[in-house]
């Protein structure tokens, strides 16, 4: 394929294409030979190229439609299939090499995109919590997500055994009344899941700025809705972190905290001289007490339509497909 201004002319001499899995990197790579020209003809008659033709190369907007004979940084890849991880891949990086006679410049031209297209990928709606039965997507393209738990346990002192009142996600953040059960004084470990979700984030569809208002709302909260498989009031968020990656694309890491106990401990009614009250060998008052912490919906976090449900459905099976 030749294109031609009334500068220079770029004939295509090679395409190399290169697609991995979801969460690799996928390029595109155009090796051009350009010839300046000093009269398109026919039959044209060609001038020596020097190092200064790199740069007016690419500022050339005597080619079709006003466009150069190449394309620039950052311009999106021509061919394809509408619809296809192609065409979302921009031009990163253009090598320049000048033959030995400084008669043609060879232009490689490196395109890349972290999308990936899939036609059997699948989806949990916002209100799905079930993966076993997701939704099939169109065929698109889609992003990575995951999610990693981390098992561990926290030491806590029991106060009382058996206690008549459990722990659970109440409005209020230490039980209006005494907790019963047998007197004890130990520690005791109580189960905890680190929840870790990273996904992938194209900042020209979701800006910096609306990200990091969304994420400093979630931290220090607990979650108001079932969310990657836990019930409301067992999740906390720890932190977060929105790392680039390269060009347009970051990964955004989240880390939740899940606690069987709704993070409540035992704590003893206190005294005025700081020591827990007694009522002979046994705690005159025990209740389960948490932080206060506000109720977030962490599912919106999930972007909307099929890459929010791609997104859902690959943290909670693991797979796209």
């Amino acid at each position: 394929m030749s294109i031609a201004s009334t500068k220079y002319r770029a004939n295509l001499v090679s395409v190399q294409v290169s697609q991995g899995d979801i969460w690799e990197v996928h390029t595109i790579t155009e090796r051009y030979i350009i010839e300046k020209l000093i009269d398109p003809g026919p039959p044209p008659v060609f001038d020596p190229i020097s190092g200064d033709d790199a740069e007016l190369v690419l500022s050339d907007t005597g080619g079709p439609g006003g466009a150069g004979v190449i394309p620039g940084i950052g311009e999106p890849y021509g061919g394809g299939t509408a619809g296809g991880w192609m065409q979302t891949a921009l031009v990163r990086r253009i090598n320049w090499s000048m033959d030995p006679k400084g008669a043609t410049f060879q232009a490689t031209v490196e395109y890349s995109t972290r999308y990936f297209y899939s036609d059997d990928a699948k989806g949990l709606t916002p209100e799905n919590e079930d993966v076993t039965t997701p939704t099939s997507l169109a065929p698109g393209v889609f992003l990575p997500a995951s999610f990693t738990p981390i098992f561990r346990t926290r030491s806590m002192k029991l106060y009382r055994d058996d206690p008549g009142v459990t722990p659970v996600d109440e409005a209020v953040d230490l039980t209006s009344s005494d907790i019963g059960g047998v007197a004890k004084n130990k520690d005791m470990q109580v189960r905890q899941v680190g929840v870790r979700l990273r996904m992938y984030i194209d900042s020209s569809s979701t800006d910096i700025v609306t990200l990091d208002t969304t994420l400093q709302a979630y931290l220090g909260t607990k979650n108001n809705d079932d969310f990657l498989g836990y019930s409301p009031g067992k999740l906390v968020c720890e932190g977060a972190s929105l790392n680039h990656l390269e060009n347009e694309f970051y990964e955004l890491v989240i880390d939740y905290l899940y606690d069987e106990l709704y993070h409540n401990s035992q704590v003893p009614q206190l005294g005025t001289d700081g020591r827990p009250k007694m009522n002979g060998s046994n705690y005159a008052d025990v209740r389960w007490a948490r932080d206060a912490r506000t109720g977030v919906d962490y599912n919106d976090i999930w972007a909307s339509g099929a890459l929010g449900e791609s997104y859902k459905y690959q943290a909670y099976k693991g797979v796209w497909y």
